[in-house]
C-alpha cells in the first residue's frame, strides 16, 4: 500500500511540471526584439570627468529627429538603450534638440559604425584634446553573440601607441 501512495504522490507532483510549456514572449519583449535600430550600452570609466547626459542623433536622417537619450554608466549590466539609428554614424550631443548637431559646443562625440553593427557597447573615452575636436571619442565594441559568444573573454588594449 505504501508503494501505491508513493507512486500517486510522485505522479501528482510531477504532472504540473510536465504540463508546462516553454515560456511565451510577452508583447513588450517581442516589440523590443523587433524594434529597428541599435541595442547599445553606454560605458565610461572616467569618474573624475564623466560625459554629460548624452543624446544620440542620426546625421543621415532626412527629417531632423530629436535625439534619443543614451545612459552612460561606469559599469556594465544587462540593461541596454534602443537607438533608432538607421545610418552609419551617430552624433552625440548634450541636447535632445536636432539643431544641437550643428553646434560644436553641444557635440560630445561623433562615431562611425562598423558595417552591420546592431548591438554593442559604446565606450566613451577622452577626446584628442585638439581645438575643434569633440571632448570625447567613442570606441564601438560589437557584443553580438556572433562576435562575442557566451563564455568568451574580450581583452582591449587602450594604451597609446
Amino acid at each position: 500500500m505504501k508503494l501505491q501512495e508513493i507512486l500517486a504522490i510522485t505522479l501528482f507532483c510531477s504532472c504540473p511540471a510536465c504540463a508546462q510549456g516553454p515560456p511565451t514572449a510577452t508583447p513588450s519583449s517581442a516589440s523590443t526584439a523587433e524594434a529597428p535600430g541599435l541595442k547599445v550600452r553606454g560605458l565610461s570609466f572616467q569618474l573624475d570627468s564623466p560625459p554629460p547626459e548624452v543624446f544620440g542623433h542620426d546625421p543621415s536622417s532626412v527629417v531632423p529627429q530629436p535625439g534619443v537619450k543614451l545612459d552612460v554608466k561606469s559599469y556594465l549590466n544587462h540593461e541596454f538603450s534602443g537607438l533608432p539609428i538607421k545610418g552609419e554614424a551617430i552624433i552625440f550631443t548634450t541636447s535632445e534638440d536636432p539643431a544641437g548637431v550643428k553646434d560644436p559646443a553641444k557635440i560630445v562625440a561623433k562615431v562611425k559604425l562598423p558595417k552591420g553593427f546592431r548591438t554593442g557597447i559604446f565606450m566613451f573615452l577622452p577626446g584628442s584634446g585638439r581645438a575643434g575636436d569633440p571632448p570625447f571619442r567613442v570606441l564601438v565594441i560589437d557584443d553580438s553573440k556572433k562576435d562575442f559568444p557566451p563564455g568568451s573573454v574580450k581583452v582591449l588594449n587602450l594604451s597609446p601607441t
